[in-house]
């Protein structure tokens, strides 16, 4: 067996900080001296490319320059410092590494010492929690399953999440809330930090453990909780667990229709497929797209559906931007981001229309990187179309109804 951990690094605190920092440093060696069978390894830090996986990209800058406000840093419970900063990476990075151990290497099961980071959020950390090592390990264990078995084309990953701290974490819980990719339970104190509790997609229910007594709320039976979940459309997650809490044992595999624990299930959109969508077009990145983590910043995958839906409607001459009488303007527009992409990469952007209007089209756009079977972002935007001079919304031309006909996502015909 395989464990990880972050303690190579010290975390500077002040006099009479109350967080134990030093309980992981005997728990290595408690393990090292009782366990010798179990090989225990240093943990690499995460990088910020893979913590944006997950995190927003001002947080992430936040920590790494050391422009964390005290307002921040109180939240947290650390203050700042460049050890802060690689500790926290490298305690990220230790899940990451336990994790591939288990699924990839085949090793069943491997351990952080360290882990458990689950109060941090996307865009803040809370709890003594920087970064959420859980959420991004699994983000990265989606697309490493993607990449490895593509070819075979096994289904995404669908990844369990179980939570046996005694507080909640509510930081997974909001990371992961409308994924149907992965699965969350959290089995916690009701009346302790975090004191304002995260909603789950199913209404929370009070629970009461065998030989706890009737006053600590109804039981229920964790053997029926997932056919409860099954009628809210989420997958069976049965691939990946994560228990905090609690000691790992390969008897804990989850099993569909199977498990003890009772908890909270929250739901996120999921990567589109390629055969979703009817037309296809080139896209090559430029040197422009990156940010500074070294990926495609968020705003340019919208110039991204502008190009692929634009050139469309040109190619087959129904938009004219310099003259025509009627032009569409986006209304809403929206994008959900599954993997990086970034320069110099090439990908395709695949175009489907959703719905049309009177006067409006949805167009969805997923963005493949090359050779990928599922889209590293997805998302849509909404042109309403309107005469050009008064701005008035007009009634599509039939036209654009046919040139947009072979893009129907229901193979209905225009009206």
């Amino acid at each position: 067996m395989q464990a990880f951990h972050a303690d190579a690094v010290d975390l500077p605190l002040p006099p009479g900080h109350r967080f134990p920092v030093g309980k992981y440093r005997l728990l290595r060696d408690s393990v090292q001296a009782s366990m010798p069978e179990v090989q225990v390894t240093a943990a690499g830090p995460v990088s910020a490319g893979e913590l944006a996986l997950v995190h927003e990209p001002a947080w992430i800058g936040a920590v790494f320059e050391g422009r964390t406000t005290p307002e921040q840093q109180r939240e947290i419970g650390f203050p700042w410092s460049e050890q802060m900063v690689e500790r926290s990476r490298r305690s990220v990075g230790a899940t990451i590494a336990a994790a591939r151990a288990a699924l990839l290497e085949d090793a069943g099961v491997a351990a952080n010492l360290a882990g458990g980071t689950h109060h941090a959020y996307a865009h803040k950390g809370s709890g003594y929690c920087v970064f959420n090592d859980v959420a991004v390990a699994a983000r990265l264990l989606q697309i490493d399953w993607q990449r490895r078995w593509r070819r075979q084309q096994h289904r995404a990953l669908h990844v369990w999440v179980i939570d046996l701290d005694v507080h909640q974490g509510n930081g997974t819980a909001s990371i992961f809330a409308n994924d149907p990719t992965v699965f969350t339970l959290s089995l916690h104190g009701a009346r302790n930090f975090p004191f304002r509790k995260e909603a789950s997609a199913l209404p929370p229910a009070r629970v009461r453990l065998a030989g706890t007594p009737p006053s600590a709320g109804g039981a229920v039976d964790g053997r029926r909780l997932w056919p409860r979940h099954r009628h809210h459309g989420a997958p069976a997650p049965a691939d990946l667990a994560r228990r905090r809490g609690a000691p790992a044992h390969m008897g804990d595999r989850p099993r569909d229709g199977g498990g003890g624990t009772i908890g909270l299930m929250s739901t996120r959109a999921q990567p589109q497929e390629r055969s979703g969508y009817p037309h296809f077009r080139t896209i090559t990145t430029r040197w422009m797209d990156n940010d500074a983590y070294g990926h495609v910043n968020n705003v340019v995958y919208y110039s991204y559906f502008d190009t692929v839906v634009n050139h469309w409607l040109i190619e087959r001459g129904v938009l004219d931007i310099h003259q025509g009488e009627v032009i569409g303007l986006v209304v809403e527009t929206q994008c959900n981001y599954f993997a990086p992409l970034a320069f110099p990469q090439t990908l395709q952007a695949g175009l489907r229309v959703a719905q049309l209007g009177r006067s409006s089209v949805r167009y969805e756009v997923g963005l493949f990187a090359d050779g990928e079977p599922l889209s590293a972002a997805a998302g849509h935007f909404v042109h309403v179309y309107v005469d050009r001079a008064t701005r008035r919304p007009v009634a599509l031309p039939r036209s654009l109804l046919d040139a947009l006909q072979p893009l129907r996502a229901d193979g209905t015909s225009a009206p």
